[in-house]
C-alpha cells in the first residue's frame, strides 16, 4: 500500500474484525476503502495532497454483465443521468505493436523454442530454427502475445508430434497475411484455426464439430467424463476426437474441467 496511513487503519480494523472479508461487497467497500479514506481526508489530509486512483481489478470475472457494471448508488446514477452534468473524458491509444510488446513477443518464441526443440530434441538438432523465422512471426503478429501463444502451442501440439512441419504449416499463413498488405493479424489466426479444423480426419469431424458447440453454448463447467457421457462416448473415443485440438483447448483428466 502505497499511503502508510491507510495500511495503518486497514491493519486494525482487520486486527478488531477479521471477519470483514467474510462480508458482502456493499460493507467492504464501505468498511475498507469509503470509511478509511474519509478518516484520512478529514482528520489526517497532509496523507493524501492529491486524488488517489483506485483500480477495481476482477470485474470481468463477475457471474454476468449486470454485476459487472452495477451501479445502485443512487447519487451517482442520478450524476451520470443529469443532463445538465457534463463528462469530460479523454480516450488514450494503447498500442500493442510498439517495440516494447514486439520485444515481449520475440522474447516468449525464443523460450518456447527452446522448450519444443529440448521436448523433441531427436527430431531437431540445435540451431533448427533459423534466427529469421524469429523475425519474421515477430513482424507479422506485432505486439499480439495471444497470437504468438497460440502459434506456440499449434507447432509445439503433441497431437501431431511435428514441430518442423507445423512450423511450416504456420509460417505459409504467416506470409500469405503479409502478402495481403497489412492484414490484420488476427485474419490470419482465424486461417490458423480453419487449419486446425480441416486436419480432422471426416469420419471425426461432425461430433468433434458437436463437443465444440457444447463447450460453446453450455455456460456450466463440464467435466471431460461429463462430456463423453453426454454425448454417449467412451473416454477413449472422446479423447481421440481432440487429439487435434490441444493447441486451442485444454483436454484434462477425466474429472476436471474442459477449457
Amino acid at each position: 500500500m502505497k499511503v502508510p496511513e491507510y495500511k495503518q487503519i486497514i491493519t486494525c480494523r482487520l486486527a478488531d474484525d477479521p471477519w470483514i472479508l467474510k462480508r458482502n461487497h456493499h460493507t467492504q467497500f464501505q468498511e475498507l476503502i469509503i470509511e478509511p479514506f474519509h478518516i484520512l481526508m478529514t482528520q489526517h489530509p497532509h496523507t493524501v495532497p492529491q486524488p488517489l486512483l483506485i483500480i477495481l481489478d476482477g470485474l470481468d470475472e463477475c457471474e454476468d454483465k449486470q454485476a459487472q457494471c452495477n451501479r445502485p448508488e443512487w447519487h451517482l446514477e442520478s450524476m451520470i443521468l443529469d443532463p445538465d452534468y457534463h463528462v469530460v473524458c479523454e480516450r488514450e491509444e494503447l498500442k500493442i505493436d510498439d517495440g516494447e510488446a514486439q520485444e515481449d513477443v520475440r522474447w516468449l518464441l525464443e523460450a518456447e523454442f527452446d522448450k519444443i526443440q529440448k521436448r523433441y530434441r531427436a527430431q531437431l538438432p540445435d540451431g533448427w530454427l533459423p534466427e529469421e523465422y524469429v523475425d519474421w512471426i515477430v513482424s507479422a503478429v506485432g505486439g499480439h502475445l495471444g497470437f504468438a501463444s497460440f502459434a506456440l502451442r499449434f507447432i509445439g501440439d503433441k497431437g501431431y508430434s511435428d514441430p518442423d512441419g507445423q512450423l511450416r504449416v504456420c509460417m505459409r499463413f504467416l506470409h500469405g497475411g503479409s502478402v495481403l498488405g497489412g492484414m490484420n493479424p488476427l485474419h490470419t489466426l482465424n486461417l490458423l484455426y480453419h487449419q486446425i479444423l480441416l486436419d480432422i480426419p471426416a469420419d471425426d469431424l461432425s461430433t468433434t464439430m458437436r463437443i465444440l458447440g457444447f463447450l460453446i453454448h453450455v455456460v456450466l463447467s463440464s467435466s471431460a467424463s461429463g462430456i463423453a457421457e453426454f454425448f454417449d462416448l467412451d473416454l477413449g473415443e472422446f479423447y481421440h476426437l481432440l487429439e487435434q485440438l490441444h493447441s486451442v483447448l485444454h483436454v484434462p483428466l477425466a474429472d476436471e474441467f474442459i477449457t
